[in-house]
């Protein structure tokens, strides 16, 4: 499942948070990591692309502040799972086809998200 992806993630407990944001500087950081914060972050441009935050735009703001608190934690997930795809994609090809076959789509659909997926 798209779970076990995450979680039999090659990075261990040892993996740095990037969510704190306190370390801008990735120049003395391994490949790896900057493979994945790269992957990571191109997960994220592609939940813009998606366009939930418009979805949301009519609802009242509490109502809308409340769903995207809600939400960040699968906004995180979706990015981890993307940088994955990106610097595993045999393992997220073979656990979850049709996530893979859907950031595919995505992907091949999109000119600036095939040169930024391209970077990594």
């Amino acid at each position: 499942t798209v779970m076990d992806i995450r979680e039999d993630s090659d990075f261990g407990d040892s993996r740095p948070s990037i969510y704190g944001r306190e370390d801008v500087s990735m120049a003395n950081k391994p490949a790896w990591y900057r493979a994945w914060v790269q992957g990571h972050e191109v997960g994220h441009a592609v939940q813009g692309l998606l366009k939930i935050d418009t979805v949301l735009a009519d609802l009242p703001v509490a109502e809308r502040e409340e769903i995207l608190r809600e939400m960040h934690d699968l906004f995180e997930i979706f990015a981890d799972l993307f940088s994955k795809m990106l610097t595993h994609p045999d393992v997220v090809r073979g656990q979850a086809p049709h996530f893979y076959a859907l950031v595919q789509g995505l992907v091949n659909g999109h000119p600036t998200l095939r040169q930024a997926v391209g970077i990594v």
